[in-house]
């Protein structure tokens, strides 16, 4: 189904009188279809609606599907609509009096969109006679044979479609006027205009199919959107947007030397240009000159600037000329006249020769050159907007010369006087050199920290006398500092032996000089730490032999003194602290008890009076492998050893009260006791656990013990 550019299409039907089945995928009729009957559309009067192949057109009493009829082929406009009429039938029995072709009778169709899987249209016709389309009879009873026809008429109001134009391009303070008129209705319904101004290019009329605007005044090509929205009377259309480019043209700033004038000669005169302007707002350069070339502008760069008239005999006219550039290189020129008027004699100044001069050094200006022709007196008067003079109405005033950034020109005028009349000005131009000065390093204020802590330096209150930008370098001896040449670096305070007092230097610099080097004091405080005893590894001692093992502590703060000690020591043992971070724990003799065979967990201290640290280690105590007797009974045999449970006994010879066999586990517990007189005896361990296990013969020869390693 699509919507056509048309408003209305007109489908006309050729009476048919076929019974087609349908098939529906969308509608389903009802009823009983026994009694079905024909019935022709006459005419379809759809309003923007095209008709496709698998669409259908369902017919409906009320909320009952009475009819279909499905498409066969696509339609198109103005081509007769090739379909069979739809088959219909009664209604269901509980509407016995409601079959749908009655004449009268109100018939509801529907619009099927295949392609779309949707109802688009719902439209009510009323049933008429098969000869007459305006005439509604009234509705007799239901007759299978009659056919008649509908006309079947949709409306459908689509959204309009605003168009706002085609974008453009137009001059700044140019006039343009926009154009909506292509925007239209699928209705050909009246339209009203609605325009939106997104970007503020100021439109004369938003209600209206072409507004006016004027462009404004813009620095760069700039880009504004109007956007445009029409109503049909119902609905608005969604915006349409046009763009309007507006160009920036490179316009020449308007230069503007002021009024004409008149100045008596010698006279202190004032070119103004200040009511110069550039549309653009751009910065400007000035430059005045003046014709003829009998005197020039104290400052001719500057937007004002003061001027000496020069001594003219008789009077004279002079121009101005102000030139003005901006920055896109477009000049204008404007030109003031000067009418310099000729005075009588007067005494004529003269402020000496130029000077260039160190800052902060002595200067003196000598006026013993002016002229105050046959007078016999002479006032001077000098004057300055930069500097302080002193004894300013003297012949040869003095000032210090003042510090600057930048070597700086500064202006000094003197006039003079006879007693009668007062003399033109004259002016001396000082230039005054820039000095560097040595920076000065502030290293902040001294600080107390711990051994590990962080240090962060500040050496913000640095500083260099003439405003040059400032190269930072930290250092300390032993230490490694982070952004060292910035003005807040850091470190980490080392591990001290006991308090104390680490210096760090700054020194700046300001491109050009070193500042001295200035100090700060940090207090490295000392933090006890914990001692640190050597690993012990779990130990073996052996019944009835000596015993002995040493242990180690280490100190980290080095001068500490180091006690070490064991809280559950054996009574058998004996610990004894040799003061140098050392210790040992002995025994001259183990007692020869089988109570104390096994495992005994002792533990380890160390202390510095402050920290206390220890650890603990394993001391298994065991009977000792072999006696003094082995050689008289090595012709014991053992096998096999390892084993996995059973072990054979073999002695060479048996001694005449025989042997005593004991077995002790890996704990030292004896867990088997027996007294053998055979050469050959078999020894079962295979319900006891892996482990090392340990077999003890005793006879009058002696004692002999062996190890068997059970798996």
């Amino acid at each position: 189904m699509k919507n056509l550019k048309y408003m209305l299409i007109v489908f006309i039907l050729e009476m048919l009188f076929i019974e087609i089945t349908y098939a529906s995928d969308h509608f389903k009729p009802v009823g009983d279809f026994s009694g079905a009957m024909n019935i022709n559309i006459l005419e379809a009067k759809i309003n923007g609606v095209d008709l496709e192949a698998r669409d259908e057109i369902g017919i409906f009493d009320g909320n009952i599907c009475v009819g279909v009829v499905v498409l066969t082929k696509s339609l198109l406009v103005l081509n007769d609509l090739e379909i069979a009429p739809a088959k219909a039938g009664a209604d269901d029995k509980d509407t016995p009096f409601k079959d749908g072709y009655v004449i009268g009778n109100k018939i509801l169709f529907k619009i099927y969109d295949a392609s779309k899987d949707e109802e688009i249209t719902s439209v009510s016709a009323t049933f008429v006679s098969n000869k007459d389309l305006s005439v509604i009879s009234p509705a007799p009873t239901f007759n299978p044979d009659i056919t008649g026809f509908v006309s079947l008429s949709a409306t459908h109001n689509y959204i309009p479609k605003a168009n706002a134009g085609s974008d453009l391009e137009i001059d700044e303070h140019a006039n343009g006027r926009l154009d909506g008129t292509l925007s239209s209705d699928f209705e050909n319904a009246n339209l009203s205009y609605l325009w939106n101004d997104i970007d503020g290019l100021g439109l004369d009329y938003i209600n209206v199919a072409q507004p006016s605007f004027t462009a404004p005044t813009v620095i760069t090509n700039t880009n504004y959107r109007v956007a445009l929205k029409v109503n049909d009377g119902e609905k608005y259309s969604q915006p349409d947007t046009v763009l309007i480019t507006v160009k920036r043209i490179n316009l020449p700033p308007e230069a503007n030397a002021g009024a004409d004038f008149e100045l008596v000669s010698g006279g202190l005169g004032k070119l103004n240009g200040s009511r110069t302007e550039d549309p653009h707002g751009l910065s400007l350069i000035f430059n005045w000159t003046i014709e003829p070339n009998d005197f020039e502008p104290i400052n001719p760069a500057e937007v004002s600037t003061d001027f000496i008239a020069p001594i003219v005999s008789d009077d004279k006219e002079y121009k101005a000329i102000l030139t003005v550039t901006n920055s896109d290189l477009l000049s204008d020129k404007d030109t003031v006249l000067i009418k310099v008027i000729k005075s009588s004699l007067k005494p004529i100044a003269n402020a000496g020769s130029n000077q260039t001069v160190n800052e902060g050094t002595l200067v003196e200006l000598d006026g013993s050159a002016s002229n105050v022709w046959e007078s016999e007196t002479t006032f001077y008067s000098w004057t300055s907007a930069y500097l302080s003079l002193n004894e300013a109405t003297s012949v040869k005033p003095f000032f210090i010369a003042p510090e600057v950034k930048k070597d700086t020109t500064v202006t000094v005028i003197l006039t003079i006087n006879d007693g009668k009349q007062t003399s033109a000005p004259d002016t001396v131009k000082i230039t005054i050199i820039n000095v560097n000065k040595m920076p000065v390093a502030n290293a902040g204020v001294d600080m107390v920290v711990n051994e590990g802590d962080l240090i962060t330096l500040d050496g913000s209150a640095s500083s260099d006398p003439d405003g040059d930008a400032i190269i930072y370098s930290w250092t300390a001896q032993g230490y490694t500092i982070s952004g060292a040449n910035l003005v807040n670096p850091h470190t980490y305070a080392l591990e001290v032996e006991k308090d104390t007092m680490v210096p760090f230097l700054l020194t700046i610099n300001d491109g050009k000089l070193n500042s001295l080097p200035d100090t700060v004091w940090v207090k490295i405080k000392q933090v006890n730490k914990t001692p640190v005893i050597t690993e012990i590894p779990n130990d073996i001692a052996e019944i009835g032999y000596k015993y002995s093992l040493t242990i180690s502590v280490a100190d980290p703060d080095v001068l500490d003194t180091i006690t070490i000690f064991s809280d559950n020591l054996p009574s058998w043992l004996t610990l004894i602290d040799r003061g140098t971070g050392s210790a040992m724990i002995f025994a001259e003799t183990v007692p020869r008890l089988d109570s104390l065979l096994g495992i005994h967990k002792i533990t380890i201290k160390a202390t510095d009076g402050l920290e206390t640290a220890e650890t603990s280690f394993d001391l298994t105590l065991t009977v000792k492998t072999g006696t003094s007797d082995e050689m008289k009974m090595n012709s014991l045999k053992l096998y096999p050893n390892p084993t996995t449970g059973l072990i054979t006994l073999e002695f060479n010879r048996m001694p005449e009260k025989g042997v005593i066999i004991e077995v002790y586990n890996p704990l030292g517990q004896n867990i088997l006791k027996a007294h053998v007189n055979s050469r050959t005896n078999l020894l079962n361990l295979s319900n006891y656990a892996s482990g090392t296990y340990y077999i003890k013969t005793i006879s009058k020869s002696g004692i002999h013990t062996e190890k068997i390693i059970l798996r």
